[in-house]
């Protein structure tokens, strides 16, 4: 990982070296290293329009270079005033160049030094200190008291009201960060020039930042906001990096919005099933018949394949079918369906059944062409400069009746926006996560003012959805109720929806929060979504990521979001958590990149009120990494390897005191345990034969394994 770090930083330093290359032959940029590609170029070039800024001698502007107090000052007064006085205001102001500038912020009320009395003009600037020299510069002030200045939170109100104005870029991640040249511009560009329509952080969003706030989410504005803000990070990470659609040109070309989809078919080609009166189409199944194997209890989870003594049900391409398995001597198949409107390819991924309905989730995609304003000026060059269409990818729910086996009939449908990631079933309620990766945020051309944006309706970038028993095309949420995570590092919306079954009148519910859903877990009440947390940000040290978790409350037919928490490290996969009375449990290994620290496992132990962490078992086997794990009431159960099986009991009847209560070492490992009963566990993996070690391997490493 130490080598992918440092070919990474190797990239982007020659990617802005060749940026900075073709710069030097815009005539139009601001400086030979600020381009119109450069997220923040408006606001510089405003700058130094200004007279504001100037740049250093050798004309270049240095956009990503930290400033120092001195220059800083220097700017901000220069915002304000073509002649500022003074001298000597500071023991370490004296006579220098900036002088005039520092005492001229002095007198103004601007700054007032540090308690020793000295202004430390050499010293770089964090964004904190800079939130209150510019928030006292342009006059402004949060709804918040100023607090006891020397309070950890001294800041608040300074950074609060320049997060109301707009003022702070996305590129802020941190209160204690320094800030850049570009961002220092671009903060006072926004308050000079009175931009308040751009994405901005607010106090709340970076104050979360470090994920130990429980409830860091702030509510989006606006489809407009959200728009927003995912074409301003997208702009911010690919700066530098060679992204780009290769056209660099201004054309005609426009994007329509997408088209509502008409309602969806109600029937599958199928007859009334209240009409059915075959024999042998209900009940008379097998007493003694397997069933999908699932994690908890009371929550069945979706399967290929689903048994119930009588019929088999399977997921076969892009068909389902039924077959009459019991008595076996009469096995026959009944009947093969697809499922879908006219001309719609849907492909069927997992399904339920319960009694005589199925549940079918599947995935189905829309293209739409743009629209294009042809003119005689437009070139064919031009003409490429769009996408050739933009690409919906959608994750489909078919409830269907299938009390006549022969003759299934949809009595729902419900599509989402998004690929289905996974599902769980309790009662009668489906529950649905799934990831939606916009992709209109992405530029289609660039001109020598920026880049250029598809033209579509800001509600057609939140994800939308259709149900059948509505007929329209709709939000899934409301813009203003979409939840912003802090530091969003990807572009993508967790989708939650909980379908009611028993009731196809009922209005599906739903929650959607900017962040992406890897490994998800469910109990009766409540159901979790891990993914790994990028919000210490893209500039802090690798290794500081950890694991967020977000619970959401399941109702009978509702789904609600109730909080986030993080925990230290990485997850396996769903087996690695676990809700248990008013705590969740969840298993994590931690990869360490810092010089002398090795891998290391640890368990934590989260009150669910709350998502605080309330107990925890660190630094298990370290130099090794979890294979499996499982929870058993009062126990857990953890296999870790490097040589041999190491499976760890954890004594977690105390959720503020877990413990590991013994272990025990064989060969090889297991990637899964199962229960057999409250004292055996069944363990599949791969075995180990150090015997079998080929001699020409220098690696104390390296092992030949068997799967078992």
């Amino acid at each position: 990982m130490k080598k992918l770090a440092f070919l990474t930083l190797m990239g982007l330093s020659l990617s802005m070296s060749a940026t900075s290359l073709a710069a030097t032959t815009d005539s139009t940029a601001p400086f030979p290293d600020v381009d119109s590609t450069h997220p923040f170029e408006e606001g510089i070039e405003y700058l130094k329009n200004d007279g504001v800024i100037s740049g250093y001698p050798d004309g270049y502007y240095k956009p990503a270079n930290e400033i120092n107090r001195a220059e800083f000052t220097k700017i901000i007064v220069g915002a304000l005033t073509d002649a500022p006085q003074g001298s000597n205001c500071f023991p370490d102001v004296k006579e220098d160049w900036y002088a005039k500038y520092v005492c001229e912020a002095k007198t103004r009320g601007i700054i007032s030094g540090y308690p020793d009395g000295t202004f430390k003009p050499d010293q770089p600037i964090e964004f904190s200190e800079s939130s209150k020299i510019i928030a006292n510069a342009f006059g402004v002030t949060g709804d918040t008291d100023v607090p006891d200045p020397n309070s950890p939170d001294w800041f608040q109100p300074y950074v609060a009201g320049l997060g109301e104005e707009g003022a702070i870029p996305l590129s802020v991640e941190f209160f204690d960060e320094n800030i850049t040249r570009d961002e220092m511009a671009e903060m006072i560009y926004r308050l000079k020039a009175e931009k308040t329509d751009e994405a901005s952080r607010t106090y709340k969003e970076i104050d979360g930042a470090d994920g130990l706030d429980s409830d860091p989410f702030v509510p989006a504005k606006s489809c407009a906001d959200l728009q927003n803000r995912f074409e301003s990070m997208y702009e911010l990470q690919n700066y530098g990096y060679g992204y780009s659609t290769g056209v660099i040109m201004e054309g005609d070309a426009v994007m329509a919005p997408a088209p509502t989809s008409g309602q969806a078919e109600e029937e599958s080609g199928a007859a009334d099933s209240s009409k059915s009166s075959e024999p042998g189409l209900g009940g008379g199944g097998s007493a003694d018949y397997s069933t999908t194997n699932i994690q908890v209890e009371g929550v069945d989870e979706a399967d290929v394949i689903k048994n119930d003594g009588k019929y088999i049900y399977i997921i076969k391409s892009n068909t389902v079918r039924v077959v009459e398995a019991y008595p076996a001597e009469n096995m026959k198949e009944l009947v093969t369906f697809t499922l879908g409107e006219e001309g719609e390819s849907f492909y069927p991924t997992e399904m339920y059944v319960d009694g005589n309905q199925m549940t079918v989730i599947g995935s189905v995609s829309r293209s739409y062409e743009p629209v294009i304003e042809d003119s005689a000026t437009t070139t064919s060059a031009e003409k490429l400069a769009y996408y050739p269409y933009y690409y919906v990818n959608r994750t489909k729910v078919f409830v269907v009746d299938m009390t006549d086996r022969t003759k299934p009939k949809v009595t729902r449908s419900v599509e989402f926006d998004g690929s289905y990631n996974t599902s769980r079933k309790v009662g009668s309620t489906l529950y649905i996560i799934m990831n939606e990766y916009p992709n209109y945020y992405y530029p289609l051309y660039y001109t020598e003012t920026g880049a250029v944006y598809p033209d579509i309706a800001p509600d057609t970038f939140v994800p939308n959805m259709m149900d059948s028993a509505e007929g329209s095309e709709r939000l899934v949420v409301p813009c203003n109720e979409i939840l912003i995570m802090p530091k969003p590092e990807s572009f993508n919306y967790i989708v939650a929806a909980a379908v009611p079954l028993s009731d196809t009148t009922k209005k599906v519910s739903s929650e959607v929060l900017v962040g992406d859903a890897q490994n998800v877990y469910a109990s009766k009440t409540g159901l979790y979504v891990a993914s790994t947390d990028w919000s210490t940000g893209i500039y802090r040290p690798y290794g500081d990521y950890g694991t967020a978790v977000y619970r959401f409350l399941l109702g009978d037919g509702t789904i609600d979001f109730d909080g986030r928490g993080k925990v230290p490290g990485t997850i396996l996969n769903q087996f690695s958590m676990d809700e248990y009375n008013d705590s969740f449990r969840i298993a994590t290994t931690k990869n360490e990149f810092v010089e002398g620290s090795q891998i290391n496992n640890n368990l934590y132990v989260l009150d669910t009120a709350n998502m605080d962490i309330e107990g925890k078992l660190e630094n298990i086997a370290p130099g090794e990494k979890i294979y499996s794990t499982r929870f058993l009431g009062d126990r857990g159960y953890m296999v870790t390897f490097k040589r041999v099986d190491p499976l760890f009991v954890l004594d977690l009847s105390d959720p503020k005191n877990p413990k590991l209560e013994g272990k025990l070492k064989v060969p090889g490992y297991s990637t899964y345990l199962h229960p057999y009963d409250e004292n055996h566990l069944i363990g599949f993996g791969n075995e180990v034969d150090e015997s079998e070690q080929n001699p020409e391997m220098t690696s104390d490493d390296f092992i030949y394994y068997t799967a078992i």
